[in-house]
């Protein structure tokens, strides 16, 4: 919870000041690209509103992540998964609208280029989360035992040197490379007192093999 809070809580206060800074103090520099733009196409689309429909876009996403944000305080185990999908679908959706204030011989291109973005973007998320929450399991075999899934590997019985079962989680420090996820965690993590190690845990249950 606290890390979907703290991660949340700083996307919503940037959006703010994003969506602030370019609706009150007309900070176009803010807008990816508007800098390098003719003169003359700037001021076109200052006169179409855009800057300022962008900073409305970044108001939208921090006002409803802000509604959405009660929800990491309860027992609901996706609430991080939530939020950033809202934020998403909010970006890159406006994105895509946004094409209309293209140029009418760059506009169709524009259109293709966001839609293919925002289309990758989504099924490659979706995808990750997809491949990161399914399950994985203990596989035995006569000499050596198998964890499936993604991260998973052989072991030889020979290589274990002690097995302990941990009535407590061990201290988590940071993920060096995997999925710390609501459910589970799976990957390569700094762990206080056994340093680099590899994890594939559930989360809530107890005891830790």
């Amino acid at each position: 919870m606290q890390f979907t809070v703290i991660i949340s809580l700083i996307l919503i206060v940037l959006f703010f000041i994003f969506g602030w800074a370019l609706k009150k103090k007309k900070a176009y520099f803010l807008i990816s690209g508007f800098a390098s733009k003719p003169e003359s196409e700037q001021k076109r689309l200052i006169e179409l509103g855009y800057p300022d429909k962008v900073g409305t876009m970044f108001i939208v996403a921090a006002v409803g992540m802000l509604l959405l944000l009660p929800i990491a305080f309860t027992s609901f185990p996706f609430a991080l998964e939530v939020i950033l999908g809202y934020m998403l679908i909010v970006l890159v959706g406006c994105m895509v609208i946004f094409s209309k204030y293209e140029t009418p011989e760059k506009r169709k291109k524009r259109y293709i280029i966001n839609s293919t973005f925002a289309i990758v973007t989504i099924s490659f998320v979706i995808t990750l989360y997809i491949i990161g929450y399914k399950d994985f399991d203990i596989e035995f075999g006569e000499n050596t035992f198998h964890i499936t899934g993604l991260y998973g590997d052989e072991w030889s019985y020979e290589e274990i040197e002690e097995v302990k079962l941990l009535e407590e989680w061990p201290n988590i420090k940071w993920r060096k490379n995997g999925f710390g996820l609501p459910t589970m965690s799976k990957g390569h993590f700094s762990v206080d007192g056994y340093g680099s190690s590899l994890l594939f845990l559930h989360h809530r249950y107890t005891p830790i093999l």
